[in-house]
């Protein structure tokens, strides 16, 4: 048929989109976030079971659930660890991670939720 791709081109294109999306890191595992103090949270998580090609880091998102404007900050980390400051006291936030490589992003954690303590804990 005139027009259309053969067989083999379309298996291939197939092939090829395959690939990209498997060179992506799947999501961090065993995410933990808890109050260090009225203004910062600790994050924490384990290394994704597959990273597709060479890890370089990962980008932790986070926003103030009781905002009125809802802006989810990015936070870009070559650990697995960090802590988020300058929050808000006794505010409750949404915190979740993605690895990236080269590739891009990789999958999302399940967001995580966790308040900031107040001046009197």
């Amino acid at each position: 048929m005139v027009g259309y791709p053969s067989d083999s081109w379309a298996s291939c294109l197939m092939m090829l989109l395959f690939t990209f999306a498997a060179a992506v890191p799947d999501a961090p595992r065993n995410l933990r976030v808890f109050a260090r103090s009225p203004v910062s949270i600790f994050v924490s998580w384990d290394s994704p079971s597959s990273s597709g090609a060479a890890m370089l880091g990962y980008s932790v998102f986070y926003y103030d659930i009781g905002s009125v404007e809802t802006v989810e900050t990015q936070l870009n980390v070559t650990s697995n660890m960090c802590t988020l400051v300058d929050l808000r006291k006794f505010h409750r936030y949404s915190v979740r991670v993605v690895a990236f490589n080269a590739n891009g992003l990789g999958t999302s954690t399940q967001e995580l939720y966790c308040r900031t303590v107040s001046d009197s804990q």
